[in-house]
């Protein structure tokens, strides 16, 4: 049976639900996340644009941040990014009307 989907809103949501920020602490502090900055940063590097959205979830016993990220062109991609480890789980990827 699959729980609920928790998440964590970012960029233009303000203000953010308390709850969240308690589950993404937590999981930073017990070392089961990786520290926000230090994903931007990557995704930054190795996908050649700017995060310009930010979601943490906690799915199926997995913690997620999803990007949103603007390419210099304009396109804009939505990243999955495991936040245990760094990994990109999941790219779509979506051109300018």
């Amino acid at each position: 049976m699959s729980r609920p989907r928790q998440g964590l809103l970012g960029g233009s949501f303000d203000p953010v639900h308390v709850a969240h920020v308690e589950l993404a602490r937590q999981a930073l502090q017990q070392g089961k996340v990786l520290p926000l900055r230090t994903v931007l940063d990557q995704v930054e590097r190795e996908h050649q644009g700017q995060v310009i959205k930010i979601e943490f979830e906690h799915d199926d016993g997995q913690f997620i941040y999803e990007l949103r990220l603007l390419h210099p062109n304009g396109d804009v991609s939505k990243l999955k990014v495991d936040a245990m480890d760094g990994r990109v789980l999941r790219i779509r990827r979506k051109g300018r009307d």
